[in-house]
């Protein structure tokens, strides 16, 4: 017997503010991109000691720190890395390496954990740079150890202009690289992007098909991913394991139910630092009598590739298309 519905009011829908199933599964799989990346190895440390750096342990300038004009800050109070999206994530391992969290700053060669009053600072790790309490003098020299991302997963749809960093590593220049608001690096870090990237775009699938008697329908929706490399191989890299992902199964977060939980946000606050005892991507989509906030799941039906010609000889581009379908009783 199919359900009696009140013709008065909306079908599956139970508040405005609650997130619906388009949010849910392209923010659940920016979530599973973001996390999955990181257990293959996409992440490099970034030290003062040659061991922890491994191929990049010959350059002295990846850990130098230069002064950004953030117009929020007085000068010399943002002091940012050669490469934003700082990897704050933990309880994880790729070939016995763990990404490096950032416990404090070396300045002039003396280092200054986070809580001490003579250089008291906090991490901004999306941004990927710290934020003294107090100005320093450009004069100085600022060091940190930390991991940053290698592949960027992000939305396609982000409202300010972002900037696509072409090779983003080279800062054999240390000069100019110092020089603050110079290059390519003139953004701020929220307004830049480093190759290579993958951008996400939600677009429409296919009509919804009944699931049950009585109720229920499977829903089909399309991502499009966006692949930006400056070289073809990592490029076709990254188009292949997002390819490999066909027929794969993953589970979503309940947003709505996350929200409303009292000790959010559950994982970075306003300022871009993890939150005390910041729960991790397997810990979001665990059961919620196991203390998640599981949802429904979806499935990758059908993915399919298109390549582009290179943008000025450098920009190299792909787009995947995936269909997810997901099964919701409530409509």
């Amino acid at each position: 017997m199919a359900f009696i519905q009140d013709p008065a009011k909306f079908k599956g829908v139970t508040s405005i503010q609650k997130d619906n199933i388009s949010n849910n599964l392209l923010l659940g799989v920016q979530d599973f991109l973001s996390w999955s990346f990181l257990q293959v190895g996409a992440f490099q440390n970034i030290s003062r000691s040659p061991a922890a750096s491994g191929s990049f342990s010959d350059s002295s300038s990846r850990y130098r720190l230069r002064m950004s004009d953030d117009p929020n800050y007085e000068q010399g109070q943002v002091w940012e890395g050669f490469r934003n999206d700082w990897v704050w994530e933990s309880g994880f391992t790729y070939n016995d390496t763990k990404p490096i969290h950032v416990s404090g700053v070396w300045v002039d060669g003396y280092f200054y954990g986070s809580g001490d009053a003579t250089y008291s600072h906090y991490v901004d790790y999306p941004n990927g740079r710290i934020l003294f309490d107090y100005p320093v003098p450009i004069r100085r020299r600022v060091e940190a150890n930390f991991s940053h991302r290698t592949v960027g997963i992000t939305l396609a749809s982000e409202k300010f202009v972002q900037e696509l960093m072409y090779d983003s590593y080279d800062i054999e220049d240390l000069d100019s690289y110092l020089i603050s608001s110079s290059g390519s690096r003139n953004q701020l870090g929220k307004r830049r992007l480093q190759l290579p990237v993958v951008a996400l775009e939600l677009s429409k699938g296919g009509k919804n098909q009944g699931w049950a008697i009585g109720g229920g329908q499977i829903v089909y929706n399309d991502i499009l991913f966006h692949i930006f490399s400056d070289n073809e191989f990592e490029k076709n890299n990254l188009r292949d394991i997002l390819l490999n992902q066909n027929e794969k199964i993953i589970y979503l977060i309940n947003r709505a139910m996350m929200k409303e939980n009292k000790k959010y946000p559950l994982q970075l606050n306003r300022l871009g630092y993890p939150v005390k005892n910041a729960k991790m991507y397997p810990d979001l989509i665990s059961p919620t009598g196991e203390g998640g906030f599981r949802y429904n799941q979806a499935r990758i039906d059908k993915m399919e590739c298109t390549d582009m010609p290179p943008v000025n000889s450098w920009l190299h581009r792909s787009t995947v298309r995936a269909t997810f379908s997901l099964i919701s009783s409530d409509i």
